[in-house]
């Protein structure tokens, strides 16, 4: 099974504190961002998931070019 990464914003739990966007990684890693809005989060979040598709295309491209140079 290949496990992907989670993208998830946490509400902060009173008006003093920030919303968080998460990263949740299959190797167990976190990370967390604070922001003002949920709409910063959530730009802050389809950002790193544009990233991590992009990763996974490059890394799929030297596959295919490692297997035709067999």
């Amino acid at each position: 099974m290949n496990k992907k990464p989670a993208f998830v914003i946490y509400p902060p739990p009173s008006k003093d504190f920030p919303f968080l966007a998460v990263t949740l990684t299959p190797d167990g890693s976190a990370s967390a961002r604070p922001f003002h809005t949920e709409e910063e989060a959530s730009a802050h979040n389809r950002g790193m998931a544009a990233q991590y598709i992009e990763s996974q295309g490059a890394e799929l491209a030297q596959k295919k070019r490692d297997l035709s140079e067999r």
